[in-house]
């Protein structure tokens, strides 16, 4: 929605619940989602989320991604999570990288957005480094953030079948 939606959601005046989540670590920041274009390594992350007890929001799209393509830094910088990848030119962070960056900020992750429910995507390897990571919040929300296939766009009942599908099966692989 628009900020002043968000912002009525966010103080209750709607009835609704929900968080403000930022892209950067602001003053009045609460929730941050997880990103490369914070420019922080996550080491710097995790200090700072203990530091001033911010919360962290996991997408796991955005973990292993490269940098947007139209922000200062893209194909100009190390990564700041994967330093020894480029992203850009399609190289995949190590599995092993993957984990130790989940670990570090696990204790900080409030929320999980996955994108994709297959065992063998690098989503679940994040959610699994997560769930099993000793360290994690006692308590995460997971959100079924997936893209539309193209049959369901303009067909309400078959979009409504896909998120239950999606959403069935991510449950299943959190509990199995």
């Amino acid at each position: 929605p628009d900020p002043i939606t968000c912002w009525q959601i966010v103080s209750g005046r709607t009835g609704w619940t929900g968080y403000q989540i930022s892209h950067s670590f602001g003053p009045f920041s609460t929730l941050v989602e997880l990103c490369p274009e914070l420019e922080m390594t996550p080491e710097q992350v995790a200090a700072k989320c203990k530091a001033d007890n911010i919360g962290l929001v996991l997408d796991t799209e955005h973990l292993a991604r490269d940098r947007r393509p139209f922000g200062p830094y893209h194909g100009k910088k190390p990564h700041p999570f994967f330093p020894g990848v480029n992203l850009s030119e399609g190289q995949e962070p190590d599995r092993g990288a993957i984990k130790a960056v989940v670990e570090l900020v696990a204790p900080h992750v409030k929320a999980v957005r996955v994108k994709s429910v297959a065992s063998d995507s690098v989503d679940w390897l994040i959610v699994n480094s997560l769930v099993k990571a000793p360290t994690r919040h006692a308590k995460l929300d997971f959100v079924a953030e997936y893209k539309p296939p193209r049959h369901t766009l303009f067909n309400p009942s078959a979009a409504r079948r896909h998120m239950a599908t999606f959403r069935e099966a991510m449950l299943n692989r959190l509990q199995g």
